[in-house]
């Protein structure tokens, strides 16, 4: 989504995660599953942070919010 330069629907991102992640909440891959996604939005942000890109970082929180 931050590649294209455009935000996607937020409903549409939401349905797709928590239908692939459906079968894994509230088993033992839970914690590890929040973990790669905590890694991964950090490592993001590192990058804008380092790009100093305030597009980047805008898409990227209008894609999570």
């Amino acid at each position: 989504m931050i590649d294209k330069q455009g935000p996607g629907p937020i409903q549409y991102f939401s349905r797709v995660i928590a239908e692939f992640f459906e079968g894994y909440i509230g088993s033992s891959y839970e914690v590890e599953l929040f973990s790669d996604a905590n890694r991964a939005c950090a490592n993001e942000l590192f990058v804008i942070s380092e790009s100093r890109d305030s597009a980047k970082l805008r898409l990227f929180l209008t894609s999570i919010f």
